[in-house]
């Protein structure tokens, strides 16, 4: 119960900030946990040997954001251009590392990580705020 009202809290937070101009990834995981992402696809042909958008040591209440205006994020500016991202989370400096994820997401949503190091959980929305998926932390 607890979980689940921690998450509709973080989720109104963030629909309440995102913007439509952009892809974001959002950091509310609770204990701290880093991540570590980076798009595989739906940038523009040019952005693929070096300029991508990656991140790396996001910590918890961070966000990173790419304009899918901008060819280095989105391949057409359309907010429904799908994009594919593999990222992974870590915590102590990156000593302990959870396994990775590939998820795609509209060049328009946003990522939501959640939960913890142990049980962590992401969720996937479009431009208009309709969950698409994700990977839900088991117990």
């Amino acid at each position: 119960m607890t979980r689940t009202l921690l998450f509709l809290i973080a989720t109104l937070v963030i629909l309440s900030h995102h913007y439509v101009h952009s892809y974001c990834i959002y950091n509310h995981m609770n204990d701290n946990t880093e991540l570590y992402i980076h798009q595989d696809s739906g940038q523009g042909y040019w952005a693929k040997t070096g300029r991508r958008f990656q991140h790396s040591n996001m910590g918890t209440g961070q966000k990173k954001c790419c304009p899918y205006t901008s060819r280095q994020c989105s391949a057409k500016p359309d907010r429904s251009n799908t994009c594919s991202f593999t990222f992974t989370y870590s915590r102590n400096g990156g000593q302990d590392r959870g396994p990775g994820f590939t998820t795609t997401c509209p060049a328009g949503g946003y990522i939501v990580a959640t939960g913890t190091f142990d049980h962590f959980s992401y969720s996937v929305f479009d431009a208009d705020h309709n969950r698409l998926g994700g990977h839900e932390a088991r117990p």
